[in-house]
C-alpha cells in the first residue's frame, strides 16, 4: 500500500494556487456544465487533493492537483474563486500511480487511455506482472492494451473516433508498425456506409494478407545470415510461437506478421539462388522479360507443370529428369525463381523417353484442355447476355412468383450457419431429421408453400442474414452489415431491439435458475 503524510482536514484553497497535474493522462472531461451549475448552488462538497510543490524558481507555495482536475474546471467554469482541497507531501511516483489506479476505475476508460496508464506505471517501475495484479487483469490482457500504443496515426485516430472497434484495433496492434500503414489501406476498401471499419473485416483482411505461414517460405527459416538484422525466423519476436499473450487465439505458431521482413528475406534468397545458378550458366530471365517467358505463349514449359501428354499427368520435372537441357530460371512478380526449359528441346527429350504425344512446338496444353478452355469462353459469352436479358426484364417489371424465386437463387448462396439459424427462427428444423447437416433442402421445401409476400420477407431475411452468424470470441460486437443496412432502411431501432432481447434472455435466464432452486427443495 502506498503511505503518504497530509493533512486530516480540507482547508479552503483560492483556485490560483492550484495548477493541473502534468502527470494525469485523461482526455474527455465530459460535460461540465450541470456539474458547474451544481457548484454554483452547493458549492464543491468533496474535497480535491493536491501536493504542495516549488514555483519553478525553488521557492514552496503551489499546490498541484493529484485528484480533482475535473471538479477543479467545472469551479473555474462556474466563477468560484475557491474551493476545499486535502494538501499532502507525495512522491512523482506516488502521484503517478495514484492517478493510474483512479483513472482505470473510471466507467468507459477509452483503451488507449488504459495502455497510457500501464506505460506510465511501467516507467516508474512496476512490472507487468505487478501492473496485472493490481489492476486485477492477466498479463495477457496488459500486454494487449500496452500493444496498442504502436498503433499509427491515421489507426488511432480512427480508434479514438469510434470508427474502429477496441478488437479491430487490436489485431492491427498486433502487426509490425512497418506493416500496420499497409493493412490499413488495404482496410479502406472495407469501410462501411458509416465510415466504420469492423472487426470481421480486419481478422479477414489480416488473415489473408498479412499472417503468413512460414511453412511455404521458399528461404530457410533458421538461417539467420540471409538478413543479419532480422536475424532467423525461429527465434524471431513477430513469430506468432513466440508473442503467445498476444496471439492467444491463433493456432498456429508457425505465422509471421512481418510481410515486409518476409519479403526481404524471400528476395535476399532469391538473389542467392541466382548466383549459385549463374556460375552454372543458367540464363536468367527477369522483369519483362521474364513475364513473357512465364506468359501462355512463351516457347518454354515450366518444369513444376503438368505434362498433359503423360498419361499420369506428371511434371515436365521429373519427366525430363536426367535429360541435358539449357537451364533457363526466370524471376516471376512475387520474386520466386521459376524453372524452364524450352519447347522444342523438352519436346524432343520426351520423344526420345517415348513419350509420343509430346509436340516439339505450339502450346503444351493438350487437345482435352483446349476444348474445355473453349467451352469455357463460350460459356461466359451465354452468361453475360442471359444476365443482360434477364436485368432488363426485372427493371421492366415484377412478375408473379418473382419473390419466390428470388429466394430460391438465395438459399444455396448462404453460409452452412445462416441456414441453420433461418431453421432454427422459424421453427423449421424439426421437419427434416438431418437437418443441420443439409439444412438447404428443407429451407426450399418452405419456400414452395409461402405466400408472395411472406417470400418476400424471407428474401430480406436472407440478405440481411448474409455474413450476420459470426459470433466467435474474435468476431466483435458489430453486427452483420446486411442487418444494420436493412435495419436503416425500414427505420427499426437497433438500440431499443438490443435492450429488449438482452433483458428477455436475462428474464429467461433467471426463471430457469428459480426453476432448479425449486426442484432442488
Amino acid at each position: 500500500m502506498m503511505s503518504v503524510k497530509g493533512t486530516a482536514a480540507s482547508v479552503p484553497t483560492p483556485l490560483e494556487e492550484l495548477r493541473e497535474s502534468p502527470f494525469n493522462r485523461r482526455r474527455a472531461w465530459g460535460d461540465l456544465e450541470e456539474l458547474a451549475a451544481s457548484f454554483k448552488e452547493l458549492g464543491v462538497l468533496q474535497p480535491l487533493l493536491a501536493r504542495p510543490v516549488d514555483d519553478g524558481k525553488g521557492r514552496a507555495g503551489r499546490l498541484e492537483l493529484v485528484f480533482g482536475h475535473r471538479r477543479y474546471r467545472a469551479a473555474r467554469m462556474a466563477g468560484l474563486e475557491s474551493v476545499p482541497v486535502n494538501v499532502r507531501e507525495m512522491t512523482d511516483e506516488q502521484v503517478i500511480e495514484a492517478q493510474a489506479i483512479e483513472n482505470l476505475q473510471r466507467a468507459n476508460v477509452h483503451p488507449l487511455d488504459e495502455a497510457e496508464t500501464y506505460e506510465q506505471l511501467l516507467k516508474i517501475g512496476r512490472t507487468v506482472d505487478q501492473i496485472a495484479d493490481r489492476v486485477g487483469k492477466s498479463k495477457a490482457y496488459v500486454y494487449g492494451r500496452l500493444k496498442l500504443l504502436t498503433l499509427g496515426k491515421d489507426i488511432r485516430k480512427a480508434f479514438l473516433e469510434d470508427t474502429l472497434s477496441s478488437t479491430a484495433a487490436f489485431q492491427l496492434a498486433r502487426l509490425p508498425v512497418s506493416v500496420q500503414a499497409e493493412a490499413w489501406k488495404e482496410l479502406q476498401r472495407w469501410r462501411r456506409a458509416d465510415g466504420e471499419v469492423t472487426a470481421r473485416s480486419v481478422q479477414d483482411v489480416v488473415e489473408r494478407s498479412f499472417l503468413l505461414r512460414l511453412a511455404d517460405a521458399p528461404f530457410d527459416r533458421a538461417d539467420a545470415s540471409l538478413v543479419p538484422k532480422a536475424g532467423s525466423c525461429k527465434d524471431c519476436p513477430k513469430r506468432t510461437g513466440n508473442q503467445k499473450e498476444l496471439f492467444a487465439d491463433v493456432k498456429s505458431p508457425d505465422l509471421c506478421t512481418d510481410t515486409a521482413c518476409f519479403r526481404e528475406k524471400r528476395a535476399a534468397h532469391t538473389k542467392r539462388q541466382l548466383a549459385v545458378l549463374g556460375e552454372k550458366g543458367a540464363t536468367i530471365l527477369e522483369g519483362k522479360t521474364a513475364q513473357k517467358a512465364l506468359s501462355y505463349s512463351a516457347p518454354y514449359v515450366k518444369l513444376d507443370e503438368p505434362c498433359w501428354e503423360d498419361p499420369k499427368h506428371r511434371n515436365y520435372g521429373a519427366l525430363l529428369k536426367g535429360a541435358e537441357l539449357p537451364l533457363v530460371v526466370a524471376v516471376d512478380q512475387a520474386g520466386d525463381l521459376v524453372r524452364l526449359a524450352p519447347k522444342d528441346a523438352a519436346a524432343k527429350a520426351l520423344r526420345a523417353a517415348g513419350l509420343k504425344g509430346a509436340r516439339a512446338t505450339g502450346s503444351s496444353m493438350s487437345a482435352d484442355e483446349k476444348k474445355r478452355r473453349e467451352a469455357g469462353k463460350r460459356k461466359r459469352l451465354v452468361t453475360m447476355a442471359l444476365l443482360e436479358q434477364l436485368v432488363a426484364r426485372a427493371e421492366a417489371a415484377t412478375p408473379k412468383g418473382f419473390w419466390k424465386m428470388l429466394a430460391e437463387v438465395l438459399v444455396p448462396l448462404l453460409g452452412h450457419d445462416a441456414k441453420v439459424e433461418i431453421l432454427v427462427r422459424r421453427g423449421l428444423g424439426e421437419r427434416a431429421p438431418s437437418w443441420k447437416s443439409n439444412p438447404e433442402k428443407p429451407l426450399l421445401s418452405a419456400i414452395g408453400g409461402m405466400t408472395e409476400e411472406m417470400a418476400r420477407g424471407f428474401v430480406v431475411e436472407a440478405a440481411a442474414s448474409n455474413g450476420a452468424f459470426a459470433f466467435g470470441p474474435w468476431a466483435g460486437a458489430e453486427l452483420g452489415r446486411g442487418l444494420t443496412r436493412a435495419a436503416a432502411f425500414y427505420k427499426v431501432d437497433v438500440a431499443a431491439i438490443r435492450t429488449k432481447a438482452l433483458a428477455a434472455a436475462k428474464s429467461a435466464k433467471n426463471t430457469k435458475k428459480d426453476k432448479r432452486k425449486v426442484g432442488m427443495r
